[in-house]
């Protein structure tokens, strides 16, 4: 048997070792990109990114304090860096949400990558300037975008999200039971084609709501975040710090 030389081995491109390992365990890529301690993940949010990762459409109704944003800005940053051209678009009904929250929690998951990562390879990525400020340029084939659209301006705020195509899309919607009829129907438009996936997050206080009916419509895959469910709640202890507690779960 002859050995191969070095030199005929292929090289695999950074974008590829990305694809090959990142895009397959979303858990991995939160664990050794964003420098997220798997410890520090409840199961029921991985399944969430796998659901992303399998599924066009992925609906979770979440109790209060289950970490729905922060678990919005993993997958967003898991899209955007496993897939070229990508583009992620996240919204909310309110610009508070859209603009502090949200982005907040976007920056927080760059600072963790950043730890890391060489200029270079902050450069090559299109991630070398910080979010939430003017820096943070990315070309037009590769971004990712948060605003809010509000139901009193549903439509002109359907326009502003319609028309949006890549090769692989996402739309994360954030407490999405606020969000209008109007702003779920511009979207249909873009998600006709292959690798264009869904996430949407939300309280599901309204069972009225756009988003209660999507849950119940069995066109998507559904995972409850139920607070009697989460961790604190089930050991009756402090597992996870950003979580509640069993008596203040019980008292709301």
């Amino acid at each position: 048997m002859v050995k191969k030389r070095k030199s005929d081995v292929p090289e695999i491109s950074m974008q590829e070792r990305f694809e090959v390992y990142y895009r397959k365990d979303p858990g991995l890529f939160a664990e050794q990109f964003l420098k997220i301690p798997r410890t520090s993940l409840w199961s029921k949010q991985v399944e969430v990114m796998e659901s992303v990762r399998d599924n066009k459409y992925t609906f979770v109704p979440a109790a209060h304090g289950m970490g729905k944003t922060y678990l919005a800005s993993i997958v967003a940053w898991w899209w955007k860096m496993t897939r070229k051209p990508s583009k992620v678009i996240i919204t909310a009904p309110g610009a508070r949400q859209a603009g502090l929250v949200i982005g907040n929690e976007i920056t927080a998951r760059w600072d963790g990558c950043a730890k890391w990562m060489t200029p270079e390879e902050m450069k090559f990525f299109g991630i070398a300037n910080r979010p939430n400020t003017e820096g943070f340029k990315q070309d037009a084939e590769n971004f990712m975008q948060w605003f809010a659209t509000k139901p009193d301006l549903a439509t002109e705020h359907s326009t502003k999200i319609a028309g949006f195509h890549s090769p692989h899309l996402l739309f994360i919607f954030e407490e999405v039971g606020g969000i209008d009829r109007l702003i779920f129907e511009a979207i249909q438009g873009s998600m006709l084609q292959p690798n264009r996936h869904f996430l949407g997050i939300g309280n599901p206080s309204d069972p009225t709501s756009v988003f209660a009916r999507l849950c119940r419509s069995g066109t998507g895959n559904v995972i409850r975040l139920d607070a009697e469910e989460c961790p604190n709640y089930v050991e009756n202890k402090i597992v996870f710090p950003w979580m509640p507690t069993r008596d203040s779960i019980d008292d709301l």
